[in-house]
């Protein structure tokens, strides 16, 4: 839940937009007017505040915000939310380590793991196979790529 007595531990400042991440977790992201006082603009100007305090910013890209849930190294949720109308239109799988465009507006996500194999005799570490898709960001298109990608995951 938003606050604005919350202590900020990093700030990052975009054209359009400011995402501060909280110290005891999660983040708000607010317009970008020039000059911000966390504050003072605290109800006008916030646009979106993390639900659960694992929740990290990836990234925004245009009006898209790139959201991880992950808990762990390795592969992670993935959520993406429309800035201008405030709604998810994503929720699923990436890789933990970038998201990758295949032009413009779409990028490559993943879908439920087909296999795991234990990269070691005790079994804390497992690479996970996953079917690759496209996502369209404008028109919400899932696609098969035919293809997988191997994560080294817990």
């Amino acid at each position: 839940m938003a606050n604005k007595h919350d202590s900020i531990r990093k700030t990052i400042v975009y054209k359009n937009d400011i995402v501060f991440e909280k110290s005891n977790g999660g983040f708000d992201i607010f317009k970008n007017a020039g000059q911000f006082e966390y504050e003072n603009n605290f109800k006008k100007d916030l646009l979106f505040c993390s639900k659960i305090s694992h929740e990290s910013c990836i990234g925004i890209y245009g009006e898209f915000l790139f959201i991880d849930s992950s808990t762990a190294p390795g592969w992670g949720g993935l959520e993406i939310i429309n800035l201008k109308t405030g709604k998810s239109i994503y929720q699923g799988i990436w890789n933990g380590k970038k998201i990758s465009f295949i032009d413009s507006e779409t990028i490559i996500v993943l879908n439920k793991f087909i296999s795991q194999k234990p990269n070691d005799k005790k079994g804390n570490t497992f690479t996970y196979s996953f079917p690759q898709f496209s996502f369209n960001l404008n028109t919400l298109t899932l696609k098969n790529l035919k293809k997988t990608e191997e994560i080294i995951g817990n």
